[in-house]
This record gives structure tokens, C-alpha cells and sequence, in this order.
């Protein structure tokens, strides 16, 4: 049985993965920056980009014991990132700052907090992933390949959950960190949308009852790769037929290969996939 997520079918780039989440180019949720800005991530991300010799050994080494699971993995590159900034650039930080009540009750966390100088801040991370649903009405909704989350779900938690929650309770670290006032809310959201499409191309998703008859050779890319799908080596391919005969019916991200590396990217999705996103649209939408 091949290993979960099929984490040996390219070799990933943690360093790479990092640069992707630290730039701005990677916010592709403009709906998240109606709730609260993304952080200035500008300086960390060029003093990376401009030390790659001194750093990607340090990185890469250290990623590899990381948690797997995605938000989680994200999370501890950009922690990594913070402490290896400090002689250069002085920020201040805590990861994961655990929040309780005057009772001792635990409230929530805050992914980071973060300061230069007097400007303190409160990072939230989301590395999420959606595909379109059109739903027989003509709404457009963006849920999770494994429809167990939508993008207006998270944006929901952003707005009543996470940003009061820095606010509200933020207050207790700004002395600590020699800052004033509010305590600012800044949300982290890279990763990517899949249109839906019938023909693999950059950027959709497709059933496989589609994909089966496609020419030229295609990779698996694990989750780990998913934040920069372009920047790793790719050990295993294949054509769209066997990847059919070894794996129709999972839901995966794939990518084609030219060379070593993948050119394009698009979401393979089993063939029932829209009758049953439409079911899980049409209950969140009466739940709102």
C-alpha cells in the first residue's frame, strides 16, 4: 500500500514551501481582507529570498519532523521563519498563544503574535484549498474537496470567532511586547481556488471519468507540495490511464510533468463529486 497523501511521489521543497507562504502573491482570498488585512510579511519574506544559501539546509532539515497535517506544518515553517529573523530584522513573537477566561477556561488560540518596534499584531493562518460549486440556481459556492468545510464557513469563524478572540483578550501581551492600543488582527490566507472544467488545465477540477483519456505524463502532489506545487522534484509519474487504473475514485491534487517538475496543476475529484457537493451547498445555505 502506497504511504498516505503518496509523500514519496515528489520530493518537497520546504524552503519553497515557506517563500510561497510568506508571499503576498499567495493570498488568494480577497474575501478574507474584507474581514482584516493580511500582514506585512514583505521584509521576512525577501530576508529569506536573499539567504537561501544560509537557510534552505536549516529549513529543509528541520521541516522534515514537522507535524503533517497541512495548517499544522504551515504553522511550524513560519514559526521556524520567525526565529531565524530575529538577529536581522528583531521581530518579537509567541506561536500559539493559548487564551482563557477569568475562570481559567481555555477560549481559543492565536496562531502568532508578532512585533517590531511599539506595532503589535495578532497573525491568523488558514492554508485552504477550494473548489467551485455551481449550484442548479446559479449561486457559486467555494466548499473543500472533501466537503467538510466552504470557504464562507471560514470566513464566518475569521469574523466571530478569531478576530473578537484576539481583540477581546490580546490586550494581556501588548504590555509585554511594549505596544499600545488594540491589539491588530491580521489574516494569513494563501492557497488556491479549482474551476470547474472538463478538460485538465491549470487551475480546475475535473472528475476522472474525464481525465482517463488525457495524453502526456501526470504526478500525484501530496499534501505537503500543495502550498507550492511547482517548486519540487517530481520522483513518480505516470499517465493519465494508469493513474486511473491505480487510483480512480480519490480525491487528489495532480499535476503535469515536464521534465522533473509539474507545469500545471488541477483537482481530481470522484464522478458523483458535484450531485454531492450540491447537497452539502444546499444544506449550508439553509443553515445561514
Amino acid at each position: 500500500m502506497r504511504p498516505k497523501f503518496y509523500s514519496d511521489s515528489m520530493l518537497c521543497s520546504h524552503y519553497d514551501n515557506l517563500l510561497a507562504l510568506l508571499n503576498p502573491s499567495s493570498y488568494r482570498y480577497p474575501e478574507a481582507e474584507e474581514i482584516a488585512q493580511p500582514p506585512n510579511t514583505h521584509d521576512l519574506y525577501h530576508l529569506l529570498l536573499n539567504r537561501r544559501t544560509q537557510f534552505e539546509p536549516i529549513i529543509n532539515r528541520a521541516a522534515d519532523s514537522f507535524p503533517f497535517r497541512l495548517g499544522k506544518y504551515a504553522e511550524s515553517l513560519i514559526a521556524l521563519a520567525l526565529e531565524l529573523q530575529k538577529p536581522y530584522l528583531k521581530m518579537r513573537y509567541l506561536c500559539g498563544l493559548q487564551i482563557h477566561n477569568k475562570f481559567g477556561a481555555t477560549q481559543g488560540e492565536l496562531d502568532f503574535i508578532v512585533a517590531r518596534d511599539t506595532n503589535v499584531e495578532h497573525w491568523e493562518l488558514a492554508v485552504k484549498y477550494y473548489l467551485e460549486c455551481v449550484l442548479t440556481s446559479g449561486v457559486s459556492m467555494w466548499l473543500g474537496p472533501q466537503l467538510k468545510d466552504a470557504l464562507s464557513l471560514k470566513l464566518t469563524k475569521f469574523r466571530d470567532q478569531q478576530v473578537p478572540l484576539g481583540q477581546r483578550y490580546g490586550q494581556d501581551v501588548l504590555s509585554d511586547f511594549g505596544g499600545s492600543g488594540p491589539l491588530n488582527s491580521k489574516l494569513l490566507v494563501p492557497g488556491r481556488r479549482f474551476y470547474e472544467g472538463s478538460h485538465f488545465s491549470d487551475g480546475v477540477w475535473l472528475r476522472w471519468c474525464d481525465f482517463s483519456d488525457h495524453s502526456g505524463f501526470y504526478c500525484i502532489v501530496p499534501r505537503r507540495c500543495w502550498i507550492n506545487p511547482f517548486a519540487h522534484t517530481v520522483r513518480q509519474k505516470a499517465s493519465a490511464s494508469e493513474l486511473s487504473n491505480a487510483h480512480s475514485g480519490e480525491q487528489l491534487m495532480i499535476g503535469r510533468v515536464l521534465g522533473d517538475v509539474v507545469s500545471e496543476v488541477a483537482f481530481l475529484v470522484p464522478d458523483d463529486w458535484k450531485q454531492c457537493a450540491e447537497v452539502y451547498a444546499k444544506e449550508l445555505l439553509r443553515e445561514e
